[in-house]
């Protein structure tokens, strides 16, 4: 019986070819899309997974609080509290710490900067890096060990075994001791290679033993069976152990799960990427909605054929068929249907991916054989689709009474015409929706990339400063050059954060208590270099030795922080301890966006210290950007040689900030396209019918003396009154929902008018576009042929 019902659907589908291919079309984009987001949300949420015990690792946060009540949740810590903490809690197996910091590594002729990270031998007991060479066990128990990634070992070493070889990180001789593999991509942080952190001391690093300077980021291994939520709360006894009871009013150290980083923090000082999670919510929304919208599509044309399968039912009935084995039989059809469509979807899935991955930098790739979930999910949209799409109109069909159909009563079907009804108007608000948050998106974005960033990032090149060669010598001679109109160093460039963070006590304020605050250090030329306006006191002057030491340049932002109108000669107290110097203020500068504006602007402290000047920025005067810097570049090489040709554009630099913008908007975009594509295929379906069972009328009205403008009019506007009330219900919704998501924006555009009535108007021009054709082919119909066939 079951062969047979596959066996009726087929020859049913192949007899109306053309409606049959708007189904599966339209089905297909729809469960294209929502395969596509499956296999995206599956990337997303199983980040950092690779690691073999990802479940029990957690890293250690830390709420520092101040005596001005402000609150800094930071993913870095000091660095002595990780092995305090395994020492004290037995429930800890292990801890780990990471330190980035800038180094110029050099071997023989090849000098090359890269970020270097210290780490604890322990970090391969905790975390699972595959290695290519050298046993992890014992890779970093010796200071001045080194373990590189494989690109490092062959940008240094070509096809070189580097096991055993020496390798200068700021001239200081480091051994390697292995090599790994390729990381996994979905590792949340990386790095480039991995030193002992037995190799640092305090002259090297300052905060090694200091127990209220937070710079580094921790992770905790739990042993099996161990309660974190238990070993949180026992963190405040750690506390009162180590600062007695006044440290809890200064800290509340907290456990993040590894997992639950990429897609859950957003904390000071993040350590690697992290994405909100909010957007794996509201895409997987927007991918159920457009696979609803395609099961609507072939609801309608199923229901709006309804009349032409009357009779087939009718005489089914009469030769005995009971109602379910019409519903079996019309279920049959609909899962041949998503079969058909889903396979057609897998394949538009395998050419978006590259599209996206190249999109997003992500590696999101489908492995049949061992991606049981994405395979589930597979079958699982066949069986959903073909029993949503085709549950109803089954019911539908199936209820018709043979005799009335029988004798050509086409009343029976009338009252189903406020369901379909009700289905278009749900499609489009859906499509008017996207329309609008798509435009939206563009509209932040475009503001993002727009306002002004309180500085100068037109035409500048970013790159290092060389060892070797005076700066001010690298200055004169670049200067010379008629394409470069300014240089400046600095330790950091504004608009793309990356500023250090050290704890300052501001005269008259938080008397008992720093702060930590952001700061750069900068050369006399920062600031005219990147037009900030000095508003009150004075540049630094290389000539005064004092300004290497003892001077500041403040933001406004942290003259309003410290509660001083006349910041100029106030006393700043720097780091804490026995290192802790004093400095005076000697200028306020204008507030400026030092970080992206996913940020509101914080207090900033600028110092002019030449050991971290570790950057040079160039500000070229010529159309010849590119060529310019190449030149540049190979003119720094002869300041150290061997050092390659790399640079940066600060502009590109701070428009890479928003990359998760870009995709967001763009997905969104090919979303939107998609669902009016679904949409008006169904409105084309739909327009189709309604109009075939209106010949009567029109032949009537034709006879009657109706021109076909007149009759095109009368036909459109039913359908286009639908798409007002789709407007109706989806343009408040937006608003609401579209708000919400420019909250979170620290600056952020407006909702305009023109906006929504932008999304409506081309609403109506497509769905008019749509019906256009199959309205006015209706109207040039000889009324005779049309009254004839009635």
């Amino acid at each position: 019986m079951i062969s047979n019902f596959f066996k009726i659907a087929s020859r049913t589908l192949l007899k109306k070819k053309g409606y049959t291919l708007i189904n599966i079309v339209g089905l297909a984009v729809g469960i294209g899309i929502f395969l596509f987001l499956i296999l995206l949300d599956q990337y997303a949420l199983t980040f950092d997974a690779a690691h073999e015990k990802s479940e029990r690792i957690y890293r250690l946060a830390d709420k520092v609080k101040t005596r001005s009540g402000s609150i800094v949740d930071a993913a870095i810590t000091p660095a002595p509290w990780g092995e305090a903490i395994e020492e004290d809690y037995p429930e800890v197996e292990e801890s780990v710490r990471f330190l980035g910091r800038s180094r110029v590594i050099e071997r023989d002729d090849k000098v090359l900067p890269y970020g270097v990270t210290y780490v604890d031998e322990s970090i391969f007991r905790v975390f699972t890096y595959p290695f290519e060479l050298g046993d992890p066990q014992t890779a970093l128990q010796k200071p001045h060990s080194v373990v590189l990634t494989d690109f490092v070992a062959e940008a240094f070493f070509g096809d070189e075994n580097p096991v055993g070889q020496i390798l200068l990180i700021d001239e200081i001789p480091h051994e390697v001791t292995g090599v790994l593999k390729e990381l996994h991509d979905q590792y949340s942080f990386k790095f480039n290679m991995l030193i002992s952190f037995t190799s640092l001391n305090e002259n090297s690093y300052s905060g090694l033993n200091n127990w209220e300077s937070h710079n580094l980021h921790t992770y905790l291994l739990l042993k099996e069976g161990a309660d974190a939520v238990k070993l949180q709360d026992g963190l405040l006894n750690f506390i009162t152990k180590q600062f007695g009871e006044e440290g809890l009013e200064k800290y509340q150290p907290h456990l993040q799960p590894l997992e639950s980083i990429f897609l859950g923090s957003d904390l000071f000082g993040e350590h690697g990427q992290t994405l909100d999670v909010t957007y794996v919510y509201i895409f997987s929304a927007i991918g159920f909605l457009i696979l609803l919208i395609a099961c609507i599509n072939f609801i309608n044309i199923a229901t709006a054929r309804g009349m032409e399968r009357s009779k087939e039912v009718g005489m089914r009935k009469v030769m005995g068929a009971g109602r379910t084995q019409l519903i079996l039989q019309f279920l049959a059809e609909a899962l041949i249907l998503a079969a058909l469509a889903t396979l057609v979807a897998t394949q538009l899935v395998e050419w978006a991916l590259p599209w996206f991955n190249d999109l997003a930098d992500w590696n999101v790739q489908i492995d049949y054989a061992n991606n049981m979930l994405y395979l589930g999910s597979i079958l699982g949209v066949i069986l959903l689709v073909g029993v949503m799409a085709g549950g109803y109109p089954a019911f539908y069909l199936s209820a018709f009474r043979p005799a009335p159909v029988l004798k050509g009563d086409k009343s029976s079907g009338r009252n189903r015409s406020m369901v379909r009804t009700t289905l278009v108007v749900t499609q489009f608000a859906v499509g008017i929706f996207l329309i609008i948050s798509s435009g939206a998106v563009d509209r932040q974005l475009n503001f993002l990339k727009n306002k002004d960033l309180g500085f100068e990032t037109n035409n500048i090149m970013v790159t290092s400063v060389p060892k070797h060669g005076d700066r001010e010598t690298i200055r004169q001679e670049l200067a010379k050059k008629t394409a470069v109109a300014a240089v400046t160093y600095s330790s950091g460039v504004p608009g793309e954060g990356g500023t250090s963070v050290r704890k300052f006590q501001p005269e008259g304020q938080f008397e008992e208590d720093g702060l930590l605050l952001n700061y750069y250090s900068i050369d006399e030329n920062f600031l005219g270099f990147f037009d900030i306006n000095l508003m009150k006191g004075r540049n630094f002057r290389p000539e005064l030795a004092s300004d290497t030491t003892s001077a500041l340049i403040i933001n406004e932002a942290a003259a309003r922080k410290f509660g001083w109108s006349e910041p100029v000669g106030k006393k700043i107290l720097i780091g804490d301890g026995e290192d802790q110097t004093s400095a005076r203020v000697i200028g306020l500068v204008e507030n400026f966006h030092f970080e992206t504006l996913h940020n509101t602007i914080k207090p900033l402290i600028l110092n002019y210290d030449p050991s971290r000047l570790s950057t040079l920025s160039a500000k070229l005067s010529t159309a010849n950007l590119s060529e310019t810097a190449e030149e540049i570049s190979a003119f720094l090489k002869t300041f150290n040689e061997g050092l390659p040709a790399w640079h940066t554009f600060l502009e590109q630099n701070i428009a890479d900030e928003y990359t998760t913008e870009e995709v967001i908007g763009e997905m969104l975009r090919y979303f939107t396209y998609l669902t009016i594509f679904i949409a008006c295929l169904g409105l084309l379906g739909l327009a189709s019918f309604t109009i075939i069972q209106r010949e009567k009328e029109i032949g009537i009205r034709k006879v009657l003396g109706a021109t076909v403008t007149q009759i095109f009019g009368n036909l459109s506007k039913d359908f286009l009154k639908l798409i007002l009330i789709g407007f109706l219900i989806a343009a408040p919704l937006s608003y609401l929902l579209l708000n919400q998501w420019l909250q979170s924006f620290a600056y952020r555009t407006d909702l305009s008018i023109l906006l929504f009535a932008g999304a409506g108007l081309v609403a109506l021009l497509i769905a008019a576009a749509t019906v256009s054709y199959h309205a006015i082919k209706a109207a040039k119909i000889n009324p005779a042929e049309s009254l004839r066939n009635q």
